[in-house]
């Protein structure tokens, strides 16, 4: 089994609108993180956890792959989010993942 949670942004920060349902290009073309090398720092404060779970080893893409199709559809009990989306965080194992417009990207969070 995995330990996965997923952050969602809450804030009304001026970033934070900017970021929203925004892909990774945008975010960095915008100077809206911070790069450490080539891996984008995202200010986690922006964001606010809004689930925590454990789920099957299915290697990190289709684990993130699963996860992203188990919360487009019916939400588990205790889900407080929208349905997963672009510029949502999912920290799979302590290794955090942007959702971004396809597929995921490891970032510092």
């Amino acid at each position: 089994m995995r330990k996965y949670s997923i952050y969602q942004i809450e804030s009304d920060a001026p970033a934070a609108r900017y970021i929203k349902f925004s892909d990774l290009e945008f975010v960095k073309e915008h100077n809206l993180c911070t790069m450490e090398g080539d891996m984008c720092k995202l200010d986690s404060d922006l964001y606010k956890k809004v689930y925590e779970g454990e789920v099957e080893d299915e290697g990190v893409e289709a684990t993130l792959d699963t996860l992203f199709v188990k919360f487009q559809g019916r939400k588990p009990e205790g889900y407080t989010g929208h349905s997963l989306s672009v510029s949502d965080v999912i920290v799979l194992d302590g290794t955090a993942y942007y959702v971004d417009g396809y597929g995921f990207e490891k970032i510092d969070f």
